[in-house]
């Protein structure tokens, strides 16, 4: 345990001078001792290079370290077939990963750790009225009048995602809107219906699709839609998994060119126009100044479980804006093999969550998963 300490000491100091306290929405962090990405490739003691990042098993919304490349195709998909899923473990260094593709700029993020103030100070403090805050979530009531919206600096009605975490309450009416765009024209729409499907409705309901996808009470989900009209496509992502996409046909928001254009780039969790309402709890709304693609909504929008090796010890660490997750882990993905909950707590270094793993613990594989 002392020398479990002094290790906790030693190697939380580097992390906290390693990473910065706030990453870039890719969640890269530049640093002296090389490019330490929360996408890097990973070298393994078998020197295999491995590019991981963590992807959604649907509704359940399980978090786990996927590989990439460094294995025969052939030997990769009959893993993948054996376990469902293909994980990372030990590491024992790492390499520096090249990238040279333009990030795209968020433009908003409201983390509601307590209050609704934009993270980026682009965006003034959302317009909260009637409603509370819960374990750093925003709390939205069932009955009487609320307001919860976000006005977006440098929005553009061609080309933008918004992404947020949610956790409803119920799907019953008036209980079935998620979020929405303008309070005048109400030029997006992410609603529910009573079985729980997601749907999107563009320009004050003229146009809507239903996916097929059904949504879960009191259980979190994450949803991003990104929007671009020069290409008159939207792609959708609910949990880590890509919905089928949506394509428009000579397709504008009728809101652009009118009076309502500027004081219309609101996103709000209660409908202005039918008085529906989202009841539960939400979580990181954030908007970007373009449309992202399917690859960069999983490496921006995910959560992400990385791992950082120094010398013989390995340090497990997310950040602290994912919330209600928890860390799992299992010594062997030889089947039949459990994942078991991570009974230590973490610590919080800056804006990240960190678990030391020394070489005491013996090889381990972690994820996380959401409750």
């Amino acid at each position: 345990m002392v020398e479990e300490h002094q290790w906790w000491q030693r190697w939380l100091g580097v992390l906290s001078r390693t990473l910065p306290a706030r990453p870039g929405p890719g969640g890269r962090r530049d640093s002296k001792r090389g490019n330490l990405k929360t996408n890097s490739f990973l070298t393994t003691s078998r020197d295999r290079k491995l590019n991981w990042n963590l992807k959604g098993t649907g509704p359940a919304a399980l978090q786990h370290c996927a590989m990439e490349t460094g294995i025969r195709r052939k030997r990769k998909a009959r893993l993948s077939r054996l376990l469902g899923f293909v994980a990372v473990g030990f590491v024992a260094g790492f390499s520096q990963a090249l990238s040279h593709a333009a990030e795209p700029q968020l433009l908003a993020h409201f983390k509601l750790n307590g209050d609704g103030l934009d993270a980026l100070g682009n965006s003034p403090p959302m317009d909260l009225v009637g409603v509370t805050f819960t374990n750093d979530t925003l709390a939205l009531p069932a009955t009487g009048n609320y307001s919860a919206a976000a006005r977006i600096s440098g929005f553009s009605y061609s080309s933008f995602t918004v992404a947020f975490d949610f956790r409803p309450g119920s799907f019953d009416d008036p209980h079935w809107n998620l979020l929405s765009g303008g309070p005048s024209y109400r030029w997006i729409g992410f609603e529910n219906d009573a079985a729980g499907h997601l749907i999107l409705r563009l320009n004050n309901s003229n146009f809507m699709y239903a996916f097929t996808n059904v949504l879960a009470l009191d259980q979190w989900h994450t949803l991003a839609c990104a929007v671009d009209l020069p290409s008159q496509s939207i792609l959708t992502v609910l949990d880590g998994e890509r919905l089928t996409d949506v394509v428009l046909q000579n397709f504008q928001f009728q809101v652009v060119g009118t009076a309502a254009e500027e004081s219309d780039k609101i996103f709000s969790f209660w409908n202005n126009g039918n008085a529906a309402r989202f009841y539960g709890q939400a979580d990181n709304l954030r908007v970007f100044n373009r449309a992202l693609t399917g690859p960069e909504l999983q490496t921006f929008l995910t959560p992400r479980l990385s791992m950082l090796s120094i010398g013989q010890n390995v340090l497990i660490y997310w950040s602290s804006d994912v919330t209600n997750v928890v860390p799992e882990w299992t010594d062997s993905l030889m089947p039949p093999f459990r994942w078991r909950t991570e009974e230590r707590s973490p610590s919080l270094v800056g804006e990240q969550r960190v678990l030391l793993d020394a070489p005491a613990i013996g090889t381990r594989v972690y994820r996380l998963r959401r409750f």
